[in-house]
């Protein structure tokens, strides 16, 4: 935009038609009054959108990671911890297809040798750890493997008495219940754009952190969205063309379809083509 009115002003000053040099400094003006509205808006809106949208994302996608570590990992055996429906585990692999052959990459940016214990929390602080021991029940149903998220004790997932309240891991997607008898269920996350509270609260500050980048207008500074109504394409009208400070009853989007036709966006457009061609010593 700073560019296209400094291009104005050079073609205004270099034109030989008076009526072209008219519209290339109102356009000057326009420009410049959308330049200036448009860095403020960067500010105030986009910026701070774009900032969000990248917080909430790195947030989510490192809970996700840090959960995904946890839950691939093999002691033995050949199948990952991940179950599939039916409450087998899946076979290790590198990914994971799902519907619609969407696939999920389980293969982390940075090797980690050891295997991860997964602390979860009682009365005293992280004590009780998830880990499998002779006899023990597990949600997995498979006594050659180990993995400290979804390995269960005699008291299904936890020490008796070592949650005194339910656990949630992974943005609330994944909840271990206090109860002895609890399983690991999964949140359901078709609603997050409605559920502000409870399980599904993270998942909604996300969604509506990234729902702001699709809410910013990209085509504000659209020259094809020009108008006679547009005060910042009135007001240099009503300065240079009228010379004058008020409208004075005039009817100004009468007053700049007089010099940009009922169209103006075809107009500006078709303008800016001749000053964007127009070679100039002070252009290269």
């Amino acid at each position: 935009v700073e560019q296209t009115q400094l291009r104005c002003g050079i073609f205004a000053g270099a034109s030989e038609d008076e009526e072209s040099a008219k519209q290339a400094r109102i356009l000057q003006i326009y420009f410049k009054r959308k330049a200036a509205a448009a860095a403020a808006k960067l500010g105030e809106e986009a910026i701070t959108a774009a900032l969000k949208a990248t917080h909430a994302a790195s947030y989510g996608q490192g809970c996700l990671t840090d959960f995904l570590a946890i839950a691939v990992q093999t002691a033995s055996g050949d199948k990952s911890c991940i179950l599939d429906n039916s409450g087998s585990p899946v076979a290790a692999a590198k990914t994971l297809t799902g519907a619609q052959r969407a696939t999920c990459s389980l293969e982390l940016t940075e090797v980690t040798p050891t295997q991860y214990d997964l602390n979860l929390i009682d009365a005293n602080g992280f004590k009780n750890a998830l880990r499998q021991r002779s006899g023990s029940t597990t949600h997995q149903t498979h006594d050659s493997k180990q993995c400290p998220l979804l390995t269960a004790h005699t008291a299904w997932l936890a020490q008796a008495g070592a949650l005194t309240a339910d656990s949630e891991l992974a943005l609330s997607t994944i909840r271990v219940g206090r109860s002895n008898n609890s399983a690991l269920t999964i949140t359901d996350l078709h609603d997050v754009n409605t559920q502000r509270s409870g399980t599904k609260a993270s998942w909604y500050k996300m969604f509506t952190a990234l729902g702001g980048l699709k809410e910013l207008n990209t085509n504000q500074n659209d020259n094809n969205t020009i108008t006679g109504d547009d005060p910042d394409l009135q007001a240099p009208v009503l300065a240079i063309a009228l010379r004058q400070e008020k409208p004075k009853g005039k009817d100004m989007k009468k007053e700049v379809e007089k010099l940009f036709s009922t169209n103006p966006a075809e107009k500006v457009n078709k303008l800016l083509q001749t000053v964007y061609s127009k070679k100039s010593d002070n252009t290269h």
